[in-house]
Protein backbone atom coordinates (compact mmCIF):
# COMPACT_ATOMS: atom_id res chain seq x y z
CA UNK A 1 0.00 0.00 0.00
CA UNK A 2 1.00 3.90 -0.59
CA UNK A 3 0.85 4.74 3.10
CA UNK A 4 1.06 3.15 6.43
CA UNK A 5 -2.02 2.07 8.14
CA UNK A 6 -4.01 0.78 11.06
CA UNK A 7 -3.71 -3.06 9.55
CA UNK A 8 0.02 -2.56 9.26
CA UNK A 9 0.36 -3.85 13.50
CA UNK A 10 2.52 -3.31 16.01
CA UNK A 11 4.44 -6.06 17.29
CA UNK A 12 6.08 -6.31 20.96
CA UNK A 13 9.34 -6.51 21.05
CA UNK A 14 13.25 -5.51 20.29
CA UNK A 15 13.49 -4.04 16.64
CA UNK A 16 15.44 -6.48 14.72
CA UNK A 17 16.31 -5.35 10.78
CA UNK A 18 16.23 -7.91 8.39
CA UNK A 19 18.68 -8.09 4.98
CA UNK A 20 21.60 -6.87 4.10
CA UNK A 21 21.04 -3.11 4.54
CA UNK A 22 24.70 -2.15 5.49
CA UNK A 23 26.46 0.56 3.69
CA UNK A 24 30.35 0.08 4.12
CA UNK A 25 31.30 2.22 0.93
CA UNK A 26 29.25 4.94 1.38
CA UNK A 27 30.76 4.91 5.07
CA UNK A 28 34.33 5.10 3.78
CA UNK A 29 33.84 8.14 2.09
CA UNK A 30 32.46 10.06 5.45
CA UNK A 31 29.87 11.66 6.58
CA UNK A 32 29.50 14.68 4.22
CA UNK A 33 27.40 16.63 6.81
CA UNK A 34 28.12 16.84 10.80
CA UNK A 35 24.95 17.06 13.10
CA UNK A 36 25.49 20.68 13.70
CA UNK A 37 24.86 20.85 9.72
CA UNK A 38 28.46 21.56 8.96
CA UNK A 39 29.69 20.84 5.74
CA UNK A 40 33.12 18.41 5.53
CA UNK A 41 34.88 19.63 2.74
CA UNK A 42 37.57 17.24 3.20
CA UNK A 43 35.10 14.25 1.78
CA UNK A 44 32.52 16.25 0.02
CA UNK A 45 32.15 18.85 -2.54
CA UNK A 46 28.91 21.37 -3.35
CA UNK A 47 27.93 22.57 -7.15
CA UNK A 48 25.48 24.44 -8.17
CA UNK A 49 24.49 22.44 -11.28
CA UNK A 50 23.83 19.02 -11.73
CA UNK A 51 26.48 18.53 -14.04
CA UNK A 52 29.88 18.44 -13.14
CA UNK A 53 33.70 17.66 -13.76
CA UNK A 54 35.33 14.88 -12.36
CA UNK A 55 38.66 15.53 -13.56
CA UNK A 56 41.08 16.63 -17.07
CA UNK A 57 43.02 13.50 -17.81
CA UNK A 58 45.79 14.14 -20.24
CA UNK A 59 49.21 12.80 -20.82
CA UNK A 60 52.63 14.09 -21.66
CA UNK A 61 54.08 11.22 -23.00
CA UNK A 62 56.06 7.97 -22.50
CA UNK A 63 59.80 8.92 -22.08
CA UNK A 64 61.86 8.44 -25.18
CA UNK A 65 65.26 9.61 -26.38
CA UNK A 66 65.75 12.83 -27.97
CA UNK A 67 67.74 12.98 -31.43
CA UNK A 68 68.07 16.44 -32.10
CA UNK A 69 71.31 17.89 -33.97
CA UNK A 70 72.47 21.33 -33.37
CA UNK A 71 71.77 22.22 -36.99
CA UNK A 72 68.21 21.32 -35.52
CA UNK A 73 68.21 23.24 -32.32
CA UNK A 74 69.24 26.34 -34.37
CA UNK A 75 66.21 26.48 -36.64
CA UNK A 76 64.29 25.01 -33.84
CA UNK A 77 61.43 21.93 -33.40
CA UNK A 78 58.19 21.27 -34.35
CA UNK A 79 55.60 22.73 -31.37
CA UNK A 80 53.84 19.59 -29.88
CA UNK A 81 50.11 19.79 -27.70
CA UNK A 82 49.53 18.33 -24.77
CA UNK A 83 45.72 17.76 -25.25
CA UNK A 84 43.19 17.12 -22.11
CA UNK A 85 39.97 15.36 -22.24
CA UNK A 86 36.99 15.89 -19.79
CA UNK A 87 35.54 13.60 -17.26
CA UNK A 88 32.06 14.33 -16.07
CA UNK A 89 29.49 12.93 -13.77
CA UNK A 90 26.15 14.29 -13.11
CA UNK A 91 23.95 14.55 -9.52
CA UNK A 92 20.57 13.11 -9.16
CA UNK A 93 17.35 13.15 -7.19
CA UNK A 94 17.02 11.00 -4.00
CA UNK A 95 13.90 11.16 -2.83
CA UNK A 96 11.03 9.02 -0.58
CA UNK A 97 7.63 9.96 1.23
CA UNK A 98 6.18 8.36 4.25
CA UNK A 99 2.56 9.16 5.15
CA UNK A 100 0.58 7.35 8.28
CA UNK A 101 -3.04 7.67 8.90
CA UNK A 102 -4.77 9.62 11.43
CA UNK A 103 -6.24 6.22 12.80
CA UNK A 104 -2.48 4.45 12.88
CA UNK A 105 -0.90 7.30 14.21
CA UNK A 106 -3.39 7.26 17.45
CA UNK A 107 -3.20 3.56 17.75
CA UNK A 108 0.42 3.00 19.01
CA UNK A 109 -0.40 0.13 20.94
CA UNK A 110 -1.99 -2.20 18.50
CA UNK A 111 0.30 -5.57 18.48
CA UNK A 112 -0.26 -8.47 16.89
CA UNK A 113 -0.98 -11.28 20.06
CA UNK A 114 -1.81 -14.20 17.51
CA UNK A 115 -5.34 -14.24 19.37
CA UNK A 116 -7.51 -12.17 16.55
CA UNK A 117 -10.42 -12.39 16.57
CA UNK A 118 -13.32 -12.61 13.25
CA UNK A 119 -13.83 -9.80 12.81
CA UNK A 120 -11.69 -7.81 9.58
CA UNK A 121 -10.88 -4.43 8.11
CA UNK A 122 -10.75 -4.78 4.27
CA UNK A 123 -10.29 -8.43 4.49
CA UNK A 124 -7.58 -8.54 6.84
CA UNK A 125 -7.72 -9.48 10.41
CA UNK A 126 -6.35 -6.72 13.07
CA UNK A 127 -4.79 -7.69 16.07
CA UNK A 128 -5.98 -6.88 19.15
CA UNK A 129 -5.48 -3.49 20.82
CA UNK A 130 -3.21 -3.33 23.84
CA UNK A 131 -1.72 -0.21 25.64
CA UNK A 132 1.53 -1.59 26.06
CA UNK A 133 4.17 -0.02 27.96
CA UNK A 134 7.85 -0.07 26.23
CA UNK A 135 6.42 -0.80 22.58
CA UNK A 136 9.90 0.17 20.94
CA UNK A 137 7.19 2.08 18.22
CA UNK A 138 4.98 4.64 19.66
CA UNK A 139 4.98 7.26 16.57
CA UNK A 140 4.72 5.97 13.30
CA UNK A 141 5.62 9.13 10.97
CA UNK A 142 8.87 9.21 12.94
CA UNK A 143 9.79 5.48 12.47
CA UNK A 144 8.92 5.10 8.64
CA UNK A 145 10.91 8.74 7.88
CA UNK A 146 14.40 7.08 9.77
CA UNK A 147 13.73 3.75 7.59
CA UNK A 148 13.35 5.52 4.38
CA UNK A 149 16.49 7.74 4.94
CA UNK A 150 18.32 4.46 5.37
CA UNK A 151 16.56 3.19 2.78
CA UNK A 152 18.05 6.11 0.42
CA UNK A 153 21.81 5.79 2.20
CA UNK A 154 21.02 2.05 0.62
CA UNK A 155 20.31 3.59 -2.55
CA UNK A 156 23.17 5.99 -2.29
CA UNK A 157 25.64 3.07 -1.81
CA UNK A 158 24.55 1.01 -4.66
CA UNK A 159 24.55 3.96 -6.89
CA UNK A 160 28.21 5.37 -6.20
CA UNK A 161 29.35 1.69 -7.22
CA UNK A 162 26.80 0.45 -9.62
CA UNK A 163 25.04 3.35 -11.30
CA UNK A 164 24.90 4.07 -15.20
CA UNK A 165 25.56 7.97 -16.47
CA UNK A 166 22.16 9.39 -17.77
CA UNK A 167 21.94 13.10 -18.05
CA UNK A 168 18.87 14.89 -18.12
CA UNK A 169 18.18 15.65 -21.25
CA UNK A 170 14.45 17.55 -20.31
CA UNK A 171 12.53 17.80 -17.39
CA UNK A 172 11.01 14.18 -18.67
CA UNK A 173 14.39 12.42 -18.18
CA UNK A 174 16.01 11.05 -14.99
CA UNK A 175 19.26 12.01 -14.33
CA UNK A 176 21.61 9.40 -13.38
CA UNK A 177 24.58 9.42 -11.37
CA UNK A 178 27.96 6.92 -12.94
CA UNK A 179 28.86 4.95 -10.46
CA UNK A 180 32.36 3.98 -10.01
CA UNK A 181 32.38 0.78 -11.73
CA UNK A 182 30.85 1.75 -14.54
CA UNK A 183 34.10 4.58 -14.03
CA UNK A 184 36.67 2.24 -14.22
CA UNK A 185 36.95 1.69 -17.75
CA UNK A 186 40.99 1.83 -18.57
CA UNK A 187 42.24 -0.45 -15.61
CA UNK A 188 40.10 -3.27 -15.73
CA UNK A 189 41.06 -6.93 -15.62
CA UNK A 190 38.53 -9.70 -17.12
CA UNK A 191 39.16 -13.18 -14.80
CA UNK A 192 36.85 -14.74 -17.88
CA UNK A 193 35.14 -16.91 -15.37
CA UNK A 194 38.07 -18.17 -13.45
CA UNK A 195 38.72 -17.96 -9.48
CA UNK A 196 40.17 -14.97 -8.26
CA UNK A 197 43.97 -14.61 -7.68
CA UNK A 198 47.00 -13.46 -6.82
CA UNK A 199 47.50 -12.65 -10.81
CA UNK A 200 44.69 -10.78 -10.70
CA UNK A 201 45.43 -8.52 -8.03
CA UNK A 202 48.35 -7.87 -8.92
CA UNK A 203 47.55 -7.24 -12.55
CA UNK A 204 44.93 -4.71 -11.38
CA UNK A 205 47.37 -2.82 -8.80
CA UNK A 206 50.05 -2.56 -11.86
CA UNK A 207 47.66 -1.01 -13.97
CA UNK A 208 47.16 1.51 -11.74
CA UNK A 209 50.69 2.29 -11.47
CA UNK A 210 51.91 2.00 -15.16
CA UNK A 211 48.46 4.80 -15.95
CA UNK A 212 50.16 6.99 -12.84
CA UNK A 213 47.60 6.68 -10.51
CA UNK A 214 48.58 7.36 -7.01
CA UNK A 215 48.33 4.47 -3.88
CA UNK A 216 47.56 6.92 -1.05
CA UNK A 217 44.79 4.94 0.12
CA UNK A 218 43.20 2.82 -1.45
CA UNK A 219 40.40 -0.33 -0.61
CA UNK A 220 39.20 -3.69 -2.28
CA UNK A 221 35.57 -3.83 -1.79
CA UNK A 222 33.68 -6.63 -2.72
CA UNK A 223 30.63 -8.87 -2.33
CA UNK A 224 30.84 -11.49 0.24
CA UNK A 225 32.18 -14.87 -1.88
CA UNK A 226 35.25 -12.69 -3.16
CA UNK A 227 35.89 -11.12 0.33
CA UNK A 228 36.20 -14.64 1.44
CA UNK A 229 38.38 -15.70 -1.16
CA UNK A 230 40.53 -12.67 -1.36
CA UNK A 231 41.17 -13.08 2.91
CA UNK A 232 42.31 -16.57 1.97
CA UNK A 233 44.52 -15.69 -1.07
CA UNK A 234 46.68 -13.71 1.90
CA UNK A 235 46.18 -16.25 4.47
CA UNK A 236 48.62 -16.64 6.80
CA UNK A 237 47.61 -18.69 9.87
CA UNK A 238 49.24 -18.64 13.22
CA UNK A 239 51.16 -21.79 14.98
CA UNK A 240 49.01 -22.39 17.52
CA UNK A 241 47.27 -25.28 19.09
CA UNK A 242 44.45 -23.89 20.41
CA UNK A 243 43.90 -21.18 17.91
CA UNK A 244 42.72 -21.36 13.91
CA UNK A 245 41.93 -19.27 11.30
CA UNK A 246 42.77 -16.06 9.90
CA UNK A 247 40.66 -12.51 9.43
CA UNK A 248 42.53 -10.96 6.53
CA UNK A 249 41.08 -7.05 6.48
CA UNK A 250 44.71 -5.23 5.13
CA UNK A 251 46.72 -6.87 2.43
CA UNK A 252 50.47 -5.65 1.27
CA UNK A 253 51.75 -6.28 -2.01
CA UNK A 254 54.53 -5.01 -3.91
CA UNK A 255 53.20 -1.22 -4.52
CA UNK A 256 50.86 -0.87 -1.87
CA UNK A 257 48.72 -1.70 1.34
CA UNK A 258 44.86 -1.93 0.57
CA UNK A 259 42.39 -3.12 3.20
CA UNK A 260 39.26 -5.34 1.93
CA UNK A 261 35.78 -3.86 2.36
CA UNK A 262 32.79 -6.31 2.53
CA UNK A 263 29.90 -4.31 0.29
CA UNK A 264 26.72 -6.51 -0.06
CA UNK A 265 25.84 -3.90 -3.03
CA UNK A 266 28.69 -5.63 -4.69
CA UNK A 267 28.44 -7.41 -8.10
CA UNK A 268 29.41 -10.86 -6.98
CA UNK A 269 31.90 -11.44 -10.17
CA UNK A 270 33.67 -7.97 -9.32
CA UNK A 271 36.22 -6.45 -6.67
CA UNK A 272 36.73 -2.71 -7.00
CA UNK A 273 40.13 -1.42 -5.88
CA UNK A 274 39.45 2.54 -5.00
CA UNK A 275 42.04 5.35 -4.08
CA UNK A 276 39.94 6.63 -1.51
CA UNK A 277 41.68 10.11 -1.44
CA UNK A 278 40.03 11.30 -5.09
CA UNK A 279 36.70 10.50 -4.18
CA UNK A 280 34.18 13.20 -2.97
CA UNK A 281 30.32 12.99 -2.14
CA UNK A 282 28.39 15.78 -4.17
CA UNK A 283 25.98 17.62 -3.13
CA UNK A 284 23.50 20.34 -5.06
CA UNK A 285 22.07 22.45 -2.31
CA UNK A 286 18.18 23.26 -2.99
CA UNK A 287 17.60 26.45 -0.95
CA UNK A 288 20.80 26.24 0.74
CA UNK A 289 19.72 22.83 2.30
CA UNK A 290 21.48 19.68 1.55
CA UNK A 291 18.32 17.78 2.26
CA UNK A 292 14.97 18.44 2.83
CA UNK A 293 12.37 16.44 5.28
CA UNK A 294 9.44 18.49 5.04
CA UNK A 295 5.75 17.94 5.72
CA UNK A 296 3.31 17.98 2.93
CA UNK A 297 -0.22 18.64 2.35
CA UNK A 298 -2.63 15.65 2.09
CA UNK A 299 -6.21 14.61 0.43
CA UNK A 300 -7.27 13.10 3.81
CA UNK A 301 -6.86 12.16 6.94
CA UNK A 302 -3.15 11.47 6.92
CA UNK A 303 0.11 13.22 7.63
CA UNK A 304 2.96 13.32 5.90
CA UNK A 305 6.94 13.89 5.36
CA UNK A 306 8.71 13.93 1.87
CA UNK A 307 12.42 13.35 1.72
CA UNK A 308 14.51 15.21 -0.94
CA UNK A 309 18.18 15.41 -1.82
CA UNK A 310 20.17 16.25 -5.32
CA UNK A 311 23.28 13.72 -4.86
CA UNK A 312 26.33 12.45 -7.15
CA UNK A 313 29.57 11.32 -6.73
CA UNK A 314 32.90 12.64 -8.06
CA UNK A 315 35.67 9.41 -8.24
CA UNK A 316 38.24 11.48 -9.67
CA UNK A 317 40.82 10.22 -12.67
CA UNK A 318 39.17 6.91 -13.25
CA UNK A 319 42.39 5.43 -13.82
CA UNK A 320 43.41 6.33 -9.99
CA UNK A 321 40.85 2.64 -9.61
CA UNK A 322 40.80 -0.47 -11.16
CA UNK A 323 38.55 -3.44 -11.14
CA UNK A 324 38.42 -7.39 -11.64
CA UNK A 325 35.77 -8.54 -13.21
CA UNK A 326 33.98 -11.94 -14.18
CA UNK A 327 35.11 -13.72 -11.56
CA UNK A 328 33.77 -17.07 -10.76
CA UNK A 329 31.08 -17.37 -8.35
Amino acid sequence: MAYTDSEDLNYLGQLFETAARSTPFLAALGNPVTEQGIINFNNTRIVNSFEFDCGQPFDSGAGTQPTITESASVTGVTANTITRGQDNNTCQIFMRKAEVSYKKMSTTGTIDTGLRGAGNIDGVTPGLNFNVAGNPVMNELDFQVQQNLKGIASDLDYTFLRGTYQAAASALTAAKTRGIITATTTNAVAAGGANLSTTHVNSAIQKIVDAGGQRNNIIAVCNSTQYERLGSLYEHVPMDRTLGGSQITRVMTSFCVFDLVYDPNMPTDTVQFVELTVVKIVLCPILGKYMLIELKPTDGASIAKQIYSQIGIDYGPEEYHAKITGLAV
